[in-house]
């Protein structure tokens, strides 16, 4: 098994076993456990921070704020790989995580009932930039760790979309289940529940991947130069044309559809429609994740790339339109699916081309973080200077596809 370096063939071993399947089944019932008691949580903290007493300011400090330290942390985190297994470094930072959320929840349970709504809002945002570092601190081990998978089957495109496609189910349960936490009680004492309830799915975490490791190892960024050149490096050697494709992305889609709820009701769309549209981006990335594996196998990682990158500018371009809610709901289908196709198609290939996975993984997290922070700011920017809201992701979109097109990668060749 390979131990963090990337080859010219495919870095892990891949049998076909049935106790790899096995187990990599329950870890996907682990991500969509543990991230649907996250989304629960956020939906509380969302409720809480974004109350209409509580001043604009504070959003917007929890958003950029939460893009700072999570750059900071994934940059952190690939220092992590070099020293620690990808398993084990993924078992203490969620060690970290739930002892966080206990800690958060103790504090919650402990405030004054009848607190102010911003001082409520304070606390929130103060464990949620916590939660934030935390989160980015363990990306470069957890991608690293899918990528290094160490039992078998499936194939590695196939754990990044199955875990991609886990992960949007649980983004589609966890803000249900914090609805009805937040409907049958007060604030403090929900997002009190709600953190309580986060912090014991870390735990469970935290138990399967210490006996994970325990089995075999996963592997860790032994700074060993890679067989292969990257595709096209520059940035000191962190840029590649995978890693192009991720940003600017993340720039058009992702940032877009952070705004997607407010920019369709700026449309005129009901509450129903909005959220048909948000569930159908999640149901197109959940399609993705069911695929066969005979198809993503012999599917090359760099046409997936073009083809998702296609798919999400056709997304964008049927907000853009404005049109009836049918055309807002066909862009948010075709738009999940071609997020999913690129990101874990650009994903494989970028690491592929990087000696180091860890460090690899960390600069795909603090370039989607970036890149969708400062779309958002242009989406922004472009609502309040009476601009089409999606005029500047549109051209970013159309840059991805550019990219992905491309024999040649963007920056000058250097060495690892």
């Amino acid at each position: 098994m390979s131990t963090g370096t990337a080859e010219a063939s495919p870095a892990p071993a891949e049998s076909s076993s049935d106790g790899g399947s096995g187990r990599f089944r329950l870890f996907l019932a682990l991500v969509v456990l543990s991230n649907a008691a996250g989304a629960g949580y956020t939906t509380g903290s969302i409720w809480v921070v974004g109350s209409p007493s509580v001043t604009l300011w504070f959003p917007l400090m929890n958003d950029l704020g939460i893009a700072l330290v999570s750059m900071i942390g994934a940059t952190v985190g690939s220092l992590l790989t070099r020293r620690l297994d990808y398993g084990a470094a993924v078992a203490l930072v969620s060690t970290l995580e739930g002892a966080a959320y206990l800690t958060g929840s103790v504090v919650f349970f402990a405030l004054p009932v009848g607190l102010t709504e911003s001082r409520l809002a304070g606390t929130v945002i103060v464990l949620d930039l916590v939660a934030a570092f935390l989160a980015s601190l363990g990306a470069p081990a957890w991608t690293a760790m899918l990528y290094s998978w160490p039992f078998g089957s499936p194939s590695v495109d196939l754990r990044l979309l199955r875990e991609s496609a886990a992960f949007q189910v649980a983004r589609s349960l966890g803000p249900l289940a914090g609805a009805l936490v937040l409907a049958s009680r007060p604030a403090r004492g929900a997002i009190a529940i709600l953190a309580l309830g986060n912090a014991a799915t870390f735990l469970v975490v935290t138990a399967f991947f210490l006996i994970s490791t325990r089995r075999a190892p996963f592997g860790r960024d032994t700074g060993t130069p890679a067989k292969r050149a990257p595709l096209r490096a520059g940035a000191r050697g962190r840029m590649t044309l995978p890693l192009g494709i991720i940003i600017l992305t993340a720039f058009s889609f992702d940032a877009s559809r952070s705004y997607l709820a407010r920019l369709a009701r700026m449309a005129g769309l009901t509450e129903t429609e909005v959220g048909l549209i948000l569930s159908v981006i999640a149901l197109g990335s959940t399609f993705c994740g069911l695929l066969p594996a005979k198809l993503i196998d012999r599917w090359p990682a760099n046409r997936r790339a073009r083809l998702g990158a296609f798919l999400t500018l056709m997304a964008i371009i049927c907000w853009l339109i404005t049109g009836p809610w049918w055309l807002w709901v066909t862009g948010g289908l075709v738009g999940g699916i071609g997020l999913a196709l690129a990101n874990a198609a650009a994903t494989r290939w970028h690491l592929d081309h990087r000696a180091l996975v860890g460090q690899a993984a960390a600069e795909i997290r603090v370039g989607r973080t970036a890149a969708s922070t400062v779309g958002g700011l242009a989406i922004i920017g472009s609502i309040a200077g009476g601009l089409p809201p999606l005029g500047i992701p549109l051209i970013f979109s159309v840059l991805a596809v550019v990219a992905a097109f491309r024999r040649k990668g963007i920056l000058p060749v250097k060495s690892d």
